[in-house]
């Protein structure tokens, strides 16, 4: 009202945890006339306070203001234990371990992990997913090997075939891929492949792409996609038994006025799931095509080749998946608690060496991006990288013997021998026997307690924890006694 003694001096900011009053025992501080903002540290995290806010001038105190609210929460804090790996596989094929991840904050924590691969002279290249290449070129040594199956293979499709779909088409076993497992596929006439998709989002299924390339074709294997047409010579076969599946694609052409053709070329799948590209002929190639793979949103891939000079005549590439894959790529963990992944190392068919990599865990809450966390991760394949390797320097306190009937329906033994160590001869050693499916997820336990010196024989039945039966496909089981873990696998054919 143009009074100076009504001008306001500072502004007081009173804070209560119960019903509100204003007194001196709730003012916490107070600011400049010029400054509308308090920031209030002494608080507890998860603890909700009531704020009120007075004017203070020579003419005294005003009454407080609206009340407001607010509960502070702790930003998301994620933990990781072990923080690094070292595996050696001298004498198995697969060793299975857990990686814990904490949320020690107060919100949600959102986690992304993806894999960085250290290159190797004979790769090629990588994705973030694990997934490596390499060729006949890269790697030396290796001879071409053609498969031909024209005489058992299914034949598919026929003269003047241009921008068809065929299938689905049975494999006969498991293959895992990306983040899936599949039992199927389909086939497009224009030299590509997927587990899901006939077209691509929004193009059409001939005009191939950079990959990866998030509008599909999704779950693709590309071993040349490019715009291709069948004639009178062209074929394409398919066959598949228990471990392998074969998609041949005879004499295809160019559906182009320049030409281009025959392209004769093939994919090899395998229930370890790798995948193999073999091109047995390809004249007046063009270098037109793409060359590779990606997952199911097209936002993970490898490419090999894309509209260039690459591809020729006895050419073999391979496309191998990690040598480290883990059961759960994403997830959120709430305040408080904890999630274990299962860590998987398989030796596939990586020659022997010394093998790096990161586990690179990404994380945040609804407001913060929290710092990448990475793991590093080595493989031992025939090798050894330190002393922690050396397993004579130990006492064995264990043996994990082959399950029997392998194959098996419905049910198989799985033996195994408990020693106690010089210094427990007597004493009971923790004993887990647990099976995992290819992905690394564990689908049963069978033992889990404290177990005597001795030998022992356990029966799977085929069923999960929950009593279900599982499918068909290889598994694991992993003894672990002690400190030590053994794996071996299994086969389920129902």
């Amino acid at each position: 009202n143009g009074d100076d003694s009504c001008e306001v001096d500072s502004f007081r900011i009173y804070r209560s945890d119960t019903s509100f009053s204003i007194s001196d025992t709730n003012l916490i501080g107070s600011v400049p006339f010029d400054q509308f903002q308090y920031v209030d540290t002494n608080i507890s995290n998860d603890q909700t306070y009531f704020y009120k806010v007075t004017s203070f001038s020579s003419g005294g105190e005003s009454g407080g203001s609206n009340e407001a609210s607010a509960t502070p929460k702790k930003r998301a804090l994620l933990i990781t234990d072990p923080n690094s790996f070292e595996v050696n596989l001298c004498s198995q094929d697969t060793v299975f371990e857990d990686l814990t991840l904490t949320n020690s904050g107060g919100l949600p924590l959102e986690f992304k992990i993806e894999i960085d691969m250290e290159e190797q002279s004979w790769m090629g290249g990588s994705d973030n997913f694990g997934y490596t290449w390499t060729d006949r070129n890269l790697q030396g040594g290796s001879d071409y090997s053609w498969v031909d199956i024209k005489d058992f293979g299914e034949e598919i499709g026929g003269s003047g075939d241009n921008d068809e779909n065929y299938g689905f088409f049975s494999l006969g076993f498991d293959f895992p891929f990306y983040e899936s497992i599949f039992d199927s596929l389909r086939i497009s006439s224009n030299g590509w492949i997927s587990f899901t998709d006939t077209t691509a989002k929004g193009r059409a299924s001939w005009e191939n792409k950079s990959l990866p390339w998030i509008w599909g074709p999704y779950n693709l294997i590309a071993p040349l996609w490019d715009d291709l047409k069948l004639t009178d010579s062209s074929k394409i076969y398919f066959n598949a038994d228990d471990d392998s599946a074969f998609i041949c694609f005879i004499n295809l052409f160019r559906y182009s006025p320049t030409g281009g053709g025959p392209y004769t070329f093939q994919t090899i799948l395998t229930k370890s799931g790798e995948i193999t590209f073999q091109y047995h002929r390809l004249n007046d190639i063009r270098h037109s095509a793409t060359v590779g793979i990606q997952n199911w949103n097209g936002t993970k891939g490898i490419q090999i080749a894309y509209n260039q000079d690459y591809l020729e005549d006895s050419l073999w590439v391979r496309i191998r998946p990690g040598w480290i894959s883990v059961d759960s790529m994403w997830g959120t963990i709430q305040p408080g608690e904890s999630k274990t992944l299962n860590l998987n190392f398989d030796r596939l068919s990586y020659p022997q060496g010394i093998y790096h990599a990161n586990l690179i865990i990404n994380s945040r809450d609804k407001n913060h991006e929290l710092d990448p966390i990475e793991i590093p991760l080595t493989l031992c394949i025939d090798t050894t990288t330190s002393v922690d390797f050396e397993e004579d320097q130990k006492p064995v306190t264990f043996h994990l013997s082959q399950n029997y009937p392998n194959p098996f329906n419905p049910s198989t033994k799985i033996p195994f021998t408990v020693h106690g160590s010089q210094f427990m001869v007597h004493s009971p050693i923790h004993t887990t026997l647990q099976i995992y499916n290819i992905l690394g997820q564990k689908v049963r336990t069978l033992v889990d307690e404290p177990k005597e010196a001795g030998t022992y024989e356990l029966i799977w039945d085929g069923k999960d924890d929950l009593g279900k039966d599982v499918a068909s496909g290889i598994y694991f089981y992993q003894l672990t006694a002690g400190d030590y873990k053994y794996t071996k696998k299994m086969t389920l054919i129902r």
